[in-house]
């Protein structure tokens, strides 16, 4: 963790939230972390984001970099409660090793429960590049 705290944590999902409850506008939660080889054949694999609380108001502003290079990055909203959103991390195989950078911003009115935001790693992602 970068900034802000690391509320839970197993090997392919962690769950971030930025400081203060409700986080105030702007306040962050970074956490950065590697891909590496998964012991298969390779297979594509995205980074998933995931709150209970992305709404108009809250405003929420995710962002995935992954070797210095921006995956994704945009205000929420997602439409209705809860929302989500994956990046593309392309083949990972027997030689694949890339840093990873995932931060969420707080919005305006961040209620505490929507501050919390899961990220997971996930197989067999049909996500657009």
């Amino acid at each position: 963790m970068g900034r802000g705290r690391l509320v839970a944590l197993d090997v392919s999902t962690a769950v971030v939230a930025p400081f203060g409850v409700p986080p105030a506008p702007g306040a962050t939660a970074e956490a950065s972390c590697v891909v590496r080889d998964t012991g298969m054949a390779p297979e594509e694999l995205a980074v998933a984001l995931a709150a209970p609380d992305w709404t108009p108001a809250a405003g929420m502003m995710p962002s995935v970099e992954m070797d210095g290079r921006e995956l994704l990055s945009r205000s929420l909203p997602a439409s209705g409660a809860g929302g989500s959103l994956e990046a593309p991390l392309g083949p990972v195989g027997p030689t694949t090793r890339r840093r990873l950078r995932i931060a969420v911003a707080a919005g305006r009115q961040t209620p505490p429960e929507g501050a919390n935001t899961t990220i997971r790693l996930v197989r067999g992602a049909a996500v657009p590049r």
